[in-house]
């Protein structure tokens, strides 16, 4: 262990004892914690350059103090619980200050980003407690294709090709990582572009903050779906953004609403693969009015297809970006409901004017990115492994939701009411009940359902009652049970 000792120098005080109080300090400032083994006393007597003699009556002294205390034959430790003297010393120095001196609050002068950023707090903490309860939405471990992963992450841990290392500078993502990428997105999205159109980021949430920094300026206006995705809102309102919160109908965004406003907008963020939360498919019709009226007034589109991959049955249809002809549409993507918690990266697919700003940008934010799992994810897209994987989930995913829908309407009839959607991971359930959503929620937690209430995706009101309830962490013999259970504390 290497731990950092300032001697006072004070020749009248015999060395030992000097070597205790700092030892002492260090316990105090919380750099040795209670519990935590102390350094060898050979260690110390070779960092100090003094006697093994010298530390060990330094520890004896410790010991008569109960600061420290000697296991035979194990060593030496930190007492805990420490002296009441020494802790109530020890929780003054290391609990955070939150005045000056004189007892004033401290006042740090926050940039207006900063203060934007801080009013986040509640809601951060809000979302977060939200999606740990049932796993962020994503997909179950148990099918998390790990063996594979893992044989294509040793395969480049050789990396018997030094120069490879060179990539690890390319700020838009390995070259071919990239033409990998766009190959699956022109079959699976029907997305048509260069590969330099699109960049890789490291973290799937770092996609829309590239394009938030470009674009937003405080006051622009930007467009939201509402009920929408909140963490949009977050990102985007953290940039100054002003939001217009449009209608959702049964075919997507309310694009009338668009176009009766006024204002200039700076960017309208959509996602038409499956809105979220309302799970609502934008129709085709709809797409093309959306990208004609953004054709017509020179406004940008960001197109999350956060979830496009699974589906059950319904007509494919294509992204925005794919039918886009005027260069509007930003399109952002990732594989979390895929690979999540293998790949956490995210692709952004930009008009051609946006290459450069967007380059600049990420060399100043996120120059270097994770090699190995680039090297990995190319050959799993190009040897077919990723396709194959959504295959195989895509038939257990839907029939985990067949079993729980049969089985809501069994024995939840006229209870619950689920809206017409037909692809994602999980439900949107209306429940008409006398409990409160919180009461539900932990009684379907009691029951090994997960629920999560919708009311973070609401601008103002939200509609009580209603929630998001996932499907693909279910196993096919425990659901019809798990619903019986859970509809017996709604009927009563």
């Amino acid at each position: 262990m290497d731990l950092v000792i300032n001697l006072e120098y004070k020749p009248s005080i015999p060395l030992y004892r000097r070597l205790s109080d700092a030892i002492r300090r260090a316990i105090i400032e919380g750099r040795l914690k209670p519990g935590e083994s102390m350094p060898s006393v050979r260690d110390l007597a070779v960092t100090m350059q003094v006697s093994r003699t010298t530390i060990l009556k330094a520890f004896d002294d410790l010991q008569k103090q109960d600061y420290v205390m000697t296991i035979s034959g194990a060593g030496s430790y930190v007492c805990d619980p420490l002296p009441g003297e020494l802790a109530d010393m020890r929780d003054s120095v290391v609990r955070p200050s939150t005045g000056s001196v004189e007892g004033q609050q401290k006042t740090i002068l926050f940039s207006k980003y900063g203060q934007r950023v801080l009013q986040t707090a509640n809601f951060q903490r809000l979302r977060l407690e939200q999606l740990s309860q049932i796993n962020f939405c994503g997909p179950p471990l148990d099918l998390t294709p790990l063996t594979k992963w893992r044989q294509l992450l040793l395969r480049h841990c050789r990396l018997r090709d030094i120069a490879q290392l060179a990539h690890a500078r390319e700020p838009l993502g390995y070259p071919p990582l990239r033409d990998a990428v766009s190959a699956y997105l022109h079959r699976a999205r029907a997305l048509k572009y260069s590969p330099e159109q699109l960049i890789v980021f490291a973290s799937q949430q770092f996609k829309l903050e590239i394009p938030a920094r470009l674009l937003i300026d405080p006051g622009d206006l930007v467009a939201l779906e509402e009920p929408g995705y909140p963490d949009a809102r977050m990102c985007l309102g953290a940039h100054g953004a002003a939001f217009i919160n449009i209608p959702v109908d049964e075919e997507g965004i309310d694009v009338n609403y668009l176009t009766a406003l006024s204002r200039k907008l700076k960017c309208v963020y959509v996602t038409p693969s499956h809105q979220d939360p309302t799970g609502v498919v934008m129709s085709l019709s709809r797409r093309k009015q959306l990208l004609d009226w953004a054709d017509k007034t020179g406004t940008l589109i960001i197109e999350d297809d956060y979830d496009s991959e699974y589906r059950y049955g319904g007509e494919e249809l294509p992204s925005l970006h794919g039918l886009d002809r005027g260069d509007n549409v930003i399109y952002i993507s990732s594989l979390w409901k895929v690979l999540f918690p293998m790949v956490r990266m995210g692709f952004l697919v930009v008009p051609r004017c946006l290459i450069r700003p967007v380059l600049l940008a990420k060399m100043q934010t996120e120059r270097n990115l994770p090699l190995l799992e680039q090297f990995a994810l190319t050959d799993f897209i190009n040897e077919g492994h990723l396709e194959k994987h959504i295959k195989r989930t895509k038939s257990i995913y839907a029939k985990r939701r067949q079993i729980l829908i049969h089985a809501l309407t069994v024995h939840l009839k006229n209870i619950v009411s689920l809206s017409a959607e037909s692809a994602g991971l999980h439900l949107l359930v209306h429940v008409e009940s006398r409990h409160s959503d919180q009461q539900l929620i932990e009684t379907a937690m009691q029951s090994q359902l997960s629920l999560m209430s919708t009311s973070l995706y609401y601008s103002g009101a939200h509609k009580p009652g209603e929630f998001l309830m996932p499907f693909a962490h279910l196993h096919e013999e425990e659901i019809e049970e798990n619903v019986f259970s859970w509809s017996q504390f709604i009927k009563s």
